[in-house]
């Protein structure tokens, strides 16, 4: 088989899986993750995902594609949208007679 036991085809398709990776994980989170630091191995394991505002997270990215962010990172994302929730909700209730 092409390939096999070569160094050079190994790094040329890991490389082009991390290529792939990268684009698929872009169309789900658009630029809330940067990928620098991403060695990608095999979907199974671990990399490192940057998030603009938490830094750096470890994740497997089949996780990762399938929508499952590090936890750190769900639980920013959960906070995040409960106090823009809240804070719609008292807009709508007392206008701007409120101050966080």
């Amino acid at each position: 088989m092409k390939g096999d036991n070569c160094p050079i085809c190994a790094l040329e398709d890991r490389t082009r899986k991390l290529e792939n990776f990268i684009k698929d994980a872009v169309k789900i989170y658009g630029d809330t993750y940067s990928f620098e630091k991403s060695v990608y191995k095999t979907d199974k394991s671990k990399i490192i995902v940057t998030h603009k505002v938490l830094g750096d997270l470890e994740t497997r990215p089949a996780s990762f594609l399938n929508g499952i962010e590090p936890m750190k990172a769900s639980v920013y994302r959960r906070r995040k949208n409960l106090e823009e929730k809240l804070i719609k909700e008292y807009k709508e209730k007392w206008g701007d007679n409120f101050s966080l």
